[in-house]
């Protein structure tokens, strides 16, 4: 029996003006709450006598009898404020502030803040531009902002113990329990920085769009293992980085408009993803095995996300 819930509650306001007829204001702010519930249960036996109980009366099988339950509970808070200001039409400004507070961090680290900014410039609709009928835009972009990541499970910066059996120098077994996983109380956001270079351009009816970004994630949430000779576990922390840089462009056109429109769409894109450090570690397998046995893929400084971690081919079967 499962029960998984969901509940968001958002609540905005905005405010909008245009004055002098050359300054226009976007002002929007808000606060959302979301909630997320998980419980199931499990019960089972069997070696009944006879079905006819159906799932009524568990007690009755003589087999190995069943119970497990559990229940997480994860919420997440946050403000987000943002202002836009456009001049004349051409010169345009945002600016951004969230700040987002999540349940899985321990009481000191729940919040992180989260700023961005973007200017841009139409130099097309510029007054030395008014006399020419080629170019019907032409935006010059800068933007940087910071994004966050909270994504790990509920409870896991809490120390946990786990029941094992063990033998004391006799065949009997005992039940003891071992701290699988440490506490990690001043474990916080991960973060990625932005920054992007763009440039929109019009011209003979073809629209052209050019991006160069970058992307540096730091802080990593990265989960580390504890020797096996210091007693084995896992533990969480906030290292390692993430290198992103790359271009995307793009190119549309209308070859037909009227009764029936024709759009066509090219886009091309390049990245380069590096893996800058692992807190501190050399390598990371992964979790993908191959049919021949072993890990596939490879986390390792210097080279990118996903990795193959493959034999060496000799150049015969």
């Amino acid at each position: 029996n499962t029960d998984n819930n969901q509940y968001l509650m958002e609540a905005t306001a905005t405010y909008q003006r245009t004055f002098a007829d050359i300054h226009s204001i976007n002002l929007l702010a808000g606060t959302s709450y979301e909630k997320f519930n998980y419980d199931a249960s499990e019960l089972g036996n069997n070696n009944f006598i006879t079905d006819a109980f159906l799932w009524n009366n568990m007690d009755a099988g003589t087999g190995t009898k069943i119970t497990k339950s559990t229940s997480t509970e994860n919420k997440m808070m946050s403000y987000f404020f943002r202002a836009g200001y456009i001049l004349k039409n051409r010169y345009l400004l945002t600016a951004t502030l969230r700040a987002d507070g999540a349940s899985v961090f321990a009481k000191n680290n729940k919040w992180g803040y989260f700023p961005s900014a973007a200017i841009a410039w139409d130099i097309a609709q510029e007054s030395f531009m008014s006399n020419q009928h080629v170019l019907d835009q032409l935006k010059l972009r800068a933007s940087f902002g910071v994004t966050g990541n909270q994504d790990i499970a509920a409870y896991s910066t809490l120390g946990m113990l786990s029941g094992a059996s063990y033998g004391w120098g006799t065949s009997t077994s005992s039940t003891g329990y071992w701290g699988n996983q440490f506490a990690t109380p001043d474990i916080t956001w991960e973060k990625t920085y932005q920054y992007d270079l763009g440039l929109d351009l019009s011209l003979g009816g073809f629209n052209i769009t050019v991006d160069w970004f970058k992307k540096q994630t730091k802080d990593l949430l990265f989960q580390k293992q504890v020797p096996k000779y210091n007693g084995g576990g896992t533990y969480w922390v906030n290292q390692g980085k993430l290198n992103n840089t790359g271009v995307e462009m793009s190119l549309t056109t209308f070859p037909v408009k009227g009764a029936v429109t024709w759009e066509t769409s090219l886009n091309a894109s390049y990245v380069k993803n590096e893996v800058a450090d692992l807190a501190g570690d050399d390598f990371v397998l992964t979790a993908n095995y191959s049919d021949l046995g072993g890990p596939l893929q490879i986390m390792k400084p210097g080279y990118p996300m996903g990795s193959f971690y493959v034999y060496q081919w000799k150049g015969f079967d």
